[in-house]
């Protein structure tokens, strides 16, 4: 079944186990966004008899998040913990307890509030009746259960949860139905959304950017984040919006552009430091290497090697590195003939791949 039709076959699933198959949880895990789908059409149509499918759908999705190896916490999870959540049982705690416990975002930012959402008095005496073992995430916090949180808070975060996640797709924001439209890469209908969040003036142009960029309007894209440029009151935001505007340009196939772009953050980094020991530092010397390689593709050398004279100066700058960015670097080497700084990348970048095996182990 295709993604676009689960709405519409939603009795069929309710009525069908076998037709679940196509939920669960593999490796891969190719039907994430088919229990995304379904989730949302059960949010819009949630009765009693889907309890059975709900449990269903939370558990395959607290496997994916476990073998999921760029970890997260995701919509998913939330929507589909929430529908569970309304009914109240208290044996789910353990599915609850199991999505916290599921990967190191989980951890810091899956609510544990859904731990306690049949009530806290009741889930407390379930689990001193049921006793917890240290594979449970509330194992640590076994002595101070009934101080977690009160009925009143489970309360709130229960009413949060339905404002967050109404019953109806009338009541969703705009912003919420773009973000899916996004993820289910519905781009005409995403468009459309982003038409409609331009004309609301409670969009800032830092969201439009973001919004613009998730649908590859890049030329949107650099327009709000120039609004955001002539907004900025420290080096610091102003050199952060100049890369970002010139990774658009470079998203959009516009060299030239992107080169006048970097160009300019160069006499604002003596305003500040912090950019030689954060990200930023990284993205600048990057976008760089980047350009370089584009101009060598056209085969304007001159102009790639001033890019790459700039990357090699602020990679000596710099007080980390990442492999993307060392690759990138070794490749401008080769590709330049650049002989005298070959061996100086190579052991930079042999030396950066060593520390990432290691770390994986």
């Amino acid at each position: 079944m295709e993604i676009k039709d689960i709405q519409k076959n939603l009795d069929k699933i309710r009525g069908s186990k076998d037709m679940w198959k196509e939920f669960e949880y593999s490796d891969p895990d190719i039907n994430y966004m088919k229990r995304y789908a379904l989730a949302i059409a059960l949010q819009y149509d949630n009765r009693q008899e889907d309890k059975e499918l709900i449990k269903f759908l939370m558990e395959n999705e607290v496997e994916s998040r476990i073998n999921d190896p760029y970890q997260g916490v995701g919509d998913s999870l939330n929507l589909i913990s929430y529908l569970l959540a309304k009914f109240k049982e208290v044996e789910n705690v353990w599915l609850f307890d199991k999505a916290k416990s599921a990967n190191f975002d989980t951890a810091l930012g899956y609510n544990s509030e859904f731990i306690f959402s049949a009530g806290v008095e009741v889930t407390c005496d379930y689990l001193e009746k049921k006793g917890l073992t240290e594979e449970n995430y509330l194992y640590e916090y076994r002595d101070e259960l009934h101080d977690l949180f009160t009925e009143g808070d489970i309360e709130k975060f229960l009413a949060r949860m339905k404002l967050w996640f109404p019953e109806s797709i009338k009541e969703e924001s705009v912003q919420t139905l773009f973000r899916r439209a996004v993820e289910f890469e519905d781009c005409t209908e995403a468009e459309r959304l982003f038409g409609l969040m331009e004309q609301d003036e409670e969009n800032d142009a830092s969201t439009l950017y973001h919004c613009a960029k998730d649908i590859k309007n890049y030329e949107k894209a650099i327009y709000y984040k120039r609004i955001v440029l002539g907004e900025a009151d420290t080096a610091w935001d102003k050199v952060s919006a100049l890369e970002s505007i010139a990774e658009m340009y470079l998203l959009n196939g516009d060299l030239l552009n992107a080169f006048e772009t970097a160009k300019k953050w160069d006499s604002m980094l003596s305003e500040f430091d912090r950019w030689k020991d954060t990200g930023l530092g990284r993205m600048l010397t990057e976008i760089w290497f980047d350009i370089c390689l584009g101009f060598i593709k056209l085969n304007d050398i001159e102009l790639a090697n001033d890019c790459f004279l700039n990357g090699d100066k602020m990679i000596n700058t710099i007080k980390y590195y990442h492999l993307n960015m060392l690759e990138k670097a070794n490749d401008c080497c080769n590709r330049l003939g650049i002989s005298e700084k070959y061996g100086f990348y190579m052991r930079l970048l042999e030396k950066e791949r060593k520390r990432v095996e290691e770390m994986l182990k």
